[in-house]
């Protein structure tokens, strides 16, 4: 019997780390659209060029950052010194690492939009902004540690007025840049320079923040934070993986793009970023099923960390809670994307080729939510190896999917790897619950 209690409860969590994820992730989709609609519509393209390199930040906040608080809040939970430790140096040394790597993605912009085969005409049109969606995108890396430790630390009410601040800031900035620009011609760099520094202030303002609280343990610079990226290993290399196989299938659709292009509804580029903008809240919102199972998880008294407790009551009605409370905010999600497609019909032409892309990513989402519950359960309890060579097979097809020259080449990739990653996913899950099934506690 599910206790409606428990899943009532979930789903609120569920929601409440949604609607951080839902500003942070509504604000970079209005402000394209701000500046698509008052400065040249195929900016919004620049959403559909730059989907790359989210699979990247996905790499770095799922792979790098993250585990370094599931690592530190689960598996050394009861010395706070020790645990603020391991979150201080981890932070310091990725967020170095990851503002080298985004400036470096920054510098050669131009070349990514040339290997990507796209237009010189859109490459006039689009170079700028796409130097500041990366930018944005390297910044909510940062935004990732401040989040992860508000999450662990259980202010989850924090994290939503922060996700509402960035979203002001985020938006606030295209129409701050817009209206400028209506009464002088801005440059290029007055542009950049009016969209990222509100975000970097608030990038910044808040790293130190939290940088100061932590401050507050008695703190030591330690290494101990590479043994967290056991529970990144499947990420880094699904993220790795994934950023190859959507840069091939965006190249694919912009190859085979020009049969469905017209002048009413824009370039191939523009109808895939636009569907994409739709859908890309519902994507980011589902993937915090894996966030709720390990906060669950890691905010348990019993440390759960061997696949032989797979058989424990109370673990497994963590995971069967989670997974039904993620399909009930999934169907709030689909609601809520409908909504914002019936606004927007009434502004652009919803083409075939739309719909079939949005129905193509709910048909995932479906897919992916208990897979990222079972994953995030089964790497919780160390199986780290199996679910690396899960993801390196699921992605490595979704690659060779994607290669197809077809404007769906990104959407047969993905249907082609969360196919196969659920039923490796469930295959690996029931053969450990057999295996230990002589092992079940109370």
């Amino acid at each position: 019997m599910v206790n409606r209690k428990d899943l009532t409860s979930r789903v609120i969590r569920l929601l409440k780390l949604d609607i951080t994820t839902f500003l942070t992730s509504l604000a970079p989709i209005l402000s394209l659209y701000i500046l698509g609609g008052f400065i040249n519509k195929e900016i919004i393209g620049v959403f559909g060029f730059t989907y790359a390199f989210q699979f990247l930040w996905s790499m770095f906040s799922r792979g790098f950052n993250h585990p370094i608080f599931l690592y530190a809040f689960k598996d050394i939970k009861n010395d706070k010194d020790k645990t603020m430790s391991i979150v201080f140096s981890g932070c310091t040394v990725l967020a170095l690492i990851e503002l080298v790597a985004y400036i470096l993605f920054m510098l050669y912009a131009k070349q990514f939009l040339f290997l990507l085969k796209v237009s010189n005409e859109l490459i006039d049109i689009c170079y700028i902004y796409t130097i500041y969606a990366i930018a944005v995108i390297g910044l909510q890396l940062i935004d990732t540690f401040i989040f992860s430790f508000y999450e662990y630390t259980g202010r989850l009410e924090l994290n939503n007025k922060l996700g509402l601040l960035y979203a002001i800031l985020r938006v606030g900035g295209s129409l701050l840049c817009v209206s400028l620009n209506n009464f002088i011609s801005l440059s290029n760099l007055s542009k950049l320079c009016i969209l990222l520094l509100p975000i970097i202030g608030f990038t910044l303002m808040m790293f130190l923040k939290v940088l100061h609280e932590i401050n507050q343990y008695q703190i030591h610079f330690t290494w101990e934070f590479l043994s967290a990226f056991k529970y990144g290993i499947r990420d880094i290399l699904k993220g790795i993986l994934n950023t190859i196989g959507n840069f091939i299938g965006t190249r694919n659709i912009n190859l085979a793009g020009i049969a469905i292009s017209s002048n009413s509804n824009g370039s191939t580029a523009f109808q895939y970023a636009f569907i994409t903008t739709v859908t890309d809240i519902q994507w980011d919102c589902a993937c915090e099923e894996s966030t709720l199972v390990s906060l669950d998880i890691a905010s348990e008294p019993v440390k759960y960390k061997n696949i032989s407790q797979i058989n424990d009551k109370r673990l497994f009605n963590i995971l069967k809670l989670d997974i039904l409370a993620g399909y009930i905010v999934l169907g709030i999600i689909f609601i809520l994307a409908l909504v914002i497609l019936g606004i927007l019909s009434f502004f652009l032409t919803i083409t075939d080729y739309m719909l079939l892309n949005m129905s193509l990513d709910i048909v995932g989402m479906i897919i992916d939510t208990s897979y990222y519950a079972m994953s995030s359960f089964l790497n919780s309890l160390g199986r780290y190896k199996e679910l690396s060579i899960i993801s390196i097979v699921a992605v490595t097809l979704r690659i060779f999917a994607s290669s197809i020259r077809s404007v769906y080449a990104v959407n047969i990739g993905m249907i082609t790897s969360a196919c196969i990653q659920i039923v490796l996913i469930t295959s690996l899950f029931l053969y450990y619950k057999h295996k230990y099934k002589h092992i079940s506690m109370l």
